[in-house]
């Protein structure tokens, strides 16, 4: 039969383009993205659930201001 799919962050669903496709696509992910992602995956007569993936973000360092080039003799 035809299934259906519901991507989960956390037991909520995730409300993003691709949340009942087969494939979970995410971008501009956030340290508030991370958590743990399941799919419902669901026909006429069964529902299955996936093991959780754990997501982790960590943002990258970023300097401030930014070094100047020096010549020294």
């Amino acid at each position: 039969g035809v299934l259906a799919y519901q991507w989960r962050r956390n037991g909520v669903n995730v409300d993003v383009a691709s949340a009942t496709t087969a494939t979970l696509t995410l971008t501009g992910v956030t340290p508030a993205s991370a958590g743990l992602y399941d799919v419902v995956v669901s026909n006429a007569s069964n529902t299955v659930v996936s093991q959780a993936a754990a997501l982790q973000v960590t943002e990258g360092i970023m300097i401030s201001p930014q070094p100047q080039s020096r010549l020294v003799r």
